[in-house]
């Protein structure tokens, strides 16, 4: 039985409407994005509880200084309006410690809330806070102020409250990719890393001050 031209014409329709739906759903930016970025690391100096022999001189509550580092970072976010956006961030930060001939590692794991000022061109400015973990790795050889000097050699991990502040700022390439220069500073409550020995080594907490180029992929 041959199709009615009115059912055809309906059928026709129907299409056309599902492909349009369909366009204009497969249009529209997803809210999830990655986010990762790459650059250097300052770590201020921070004391430590105990006095320790450092190139040869008596040193009490002696700062660990670090040098100059570097950080990467990798986000995955979501997007809720054109201001707002939550991360999760995981990170590497390294720098070297002289005086003891070693390094230190900072692994942070944090959520992060990103509002981002909503400007009418390419360049958008944005500010950034998280709060979450650190796992800190403390690598050298310090030695104790007894006669005569003991070795303190050190290879531990711990785990402290980590957060974090951020400033940048975007620029849109695309609708899909976004670079930008932001600034990052983190900070950690005290440390306790311990000895194959025994002993213990404390300090303050630690705050690294980062300048980052990066780049975001929207979905």
């Amino acid at each position: 039985m041959p199709t009615k031209p009115s059912d055809f014409s309906k059928f026709i329709a129907g299409i056309l409407i599902w492909a349009g739906a369909y366009a204009a759903l497969a249009d529209k930016a997803s809210p999830l994005y990655v986010h990762g970025d790459v650059g250097a690391a300052f770590v201020n100096s921070t004391a430590t509880s105990g006095a320790l022999i450092i190139n040869g001189l008596f040193v009490p509550r002696a700062p660990l200084h670090f040098n100059t580092g570097v950080r990467g970072d990798l986000a995955l976010g979501w997007r809720f309006n054109d201001s707002w956006a939550a991360e999760i961030e995981a990170g590497v930060i390294h720098n070297a410690i002289p005086e003891a001939n070693g390094d230190m590692y900072q692994i942070p794991t944090l959520l992060n809330a990103i509002y981002e000022i909503p400007l009418k061109h390419s360049l958008r400015p944005c500010l950034g806070a998280g709060v979450g973990a650190a796992v800190t790795r403390l690598n050298g050889n310090f030695f104790q102020n007894q006669i005569p000097p003991v070795a303190l050699p050190i290879h531990d991990s711990d785990v402290t409250f980590g957060f974090q502040a951020t400033a940048g700022v975007k620029y849109e390439i695309t609708s899909s990719i976004v670079i930008d220069l932001e600034y990052k500073f983190f900070g950690t409550t005290d440390h306790s890393w311990h000895s194959s020995s025994g002993s213990t080594l404390e300090s303050d907490g630690i705050y690294s001050n980062s300048v980052l180029a990066s780049f975001t992929w929207k979905f």
